[in-house]
């Protein structure tokens, strides 16, 4: 992540706290939001706020925030093909050492 969106997001909290009179969380979310979305943009990821999912035990949460993965795969490819492909990349070690409590939203996009 790169110093200056680090500094632009401390110049954006100390902002909400000086307009806002409050440094409680709820006041400072978006520059938390904004952040994200300036980082994660370059990395092929999207913040979607407070995404209700449920869990492995059927819980519902409302987390902050959850980055939504997308893989673009820029060739025409068969439904088999897409499915193995998928199937690889939902199955994968890192994939899979991430706890099952975690919400972890992929989207495919193929062809051109």
């Amino acid at each position: 992540m790169s110093i200056w969106f680090i500094s632009k997001y401390y110049s954006d909290i100390e902002k909400c706290i000086r307009f806002g009179g409050t440094s409680k969380e709820s006041s400072i979310r978006r520059a938390f939001e904004n952040l994200l979305n300036d980082y994660t943009q370059k990395q092929n990821l999207w913040l979607v706020p407070e995404l209700d999912y449920r869990t492995a035990k059927g819980k519902t949460v409302r987390p902050d925030g959850t980055l939504k993965v997308a893989i673009t795969v820029p060739t025409v490819l068969t439904d088999e093909q897409k499915k193995i492909l998928e199937n690889a990349a939902m199955s994968c070690p890192v994939h899979k050492s991430i706890s099952r409590e975690v919400n972890i939203p992929v989207e495919f996009k193929w062809g051109k």
